[in-house]
């Protein structure tokens, strides 16, 4: 009897000990610290604006180029109200002539010709006529603003086509002229008026639209006839 008693105290610890819980063994992970999340940005395609170089078609060229023969012009200038006979050359060196205006001056203080250097932007006056001026006048050397003269010449024009079509033929002051069509830099029509002999610009007109807002006319221009003598006084 004891003998069965013992057997089924073993058999009972048996199953007591294969119904002990099993313990779950949970593998611990490691978790790699990181900072925020890098966001990366698409590239965006800078785009380029690539303006057109200057283009010029050779016959206008060609028809620049003569001015290379030219060193000076003599010519009358006229813009509105804005009259005087010019001199000038290639080197830099300007000499206007006006008509006296009426008025009441102080003496010595009345001019009629300004010798002007384009370079260094100076400008001198002098009252040379001797039918209007005085002969003490005639010598005194008067300083004057540069600024407050007109020194755009033919020259400056040419320079300022960067691009151009040529248009109709005409004629002005017995010239052969081909007007070549363009752009101000503010974005207004220009007409430039070219001898064809020469090269060298007659007149030129700016527009806004159907409206002229400017005209200069190079009127009786006359190439390489002026002297180191017109220059000075």
């Amino acid at each position: 009897m004891r003998k069965e008693i013992l057997i089924l105290l073993l058999i009972l610890c048996i199953v007591l000990t294969s119904c002990k819980p099993v313990e779950e063994v949970v593998e611990e992970k490691t978790i790699e610290k990181t900072g925020p999340t890098e966001v990366k940005e698409e590239s965006k395609e800078v785009r380029k604006i690539v303006r057109p170089q200057p283009i010029l078609s050779k016959e206008l060229t060609d028809l620049i180029d003569k001015t290379n023969a030219v060193d000076s012009l003599q010519y009358f200038y006229h813009s509105g109200n804005d009259y005087m006979n010019v001199y000038v050359n290639k080197e830099g060196k300007m000499k206007q002539v006006f008509a006296l205006r009426s008025g009441i001056y102080e003496p010595g203080t009345r001019y009629d010709t300004v010798y002007l250097d384009l370079n260094k932007k100076t400008a001198i006056a002098y009252c040379e006529n001797p039918d209007d001026c005085d002969e003490e006048e005639q010598e005194k050397e008067m300083d004057v603003d540069y600024d407050d003269f007109i020194t755009e010449t033919p020259f400056d024009v040419l320079e300022s086509i960067e691009s151009g079509e040529i248009g109709q033929e005409i004629r002005i002051d017995g010239k052969d002229v081909v007007v070549v069509e363009t752009k101000t830099n503010e974005g207004y029509d220009k007409k430039i008026f070219l001898w064809t002999y020469k090269g060298i610009p007659l007149k030129y007109e700016i527009w806004d639209g159907d409206e002229k807002i400017k005209r200069v006319d190079y009127e009786k221009l006359i190439a390489n006839a002026v002297s180191y003598s017109d220059l000075v006084h």
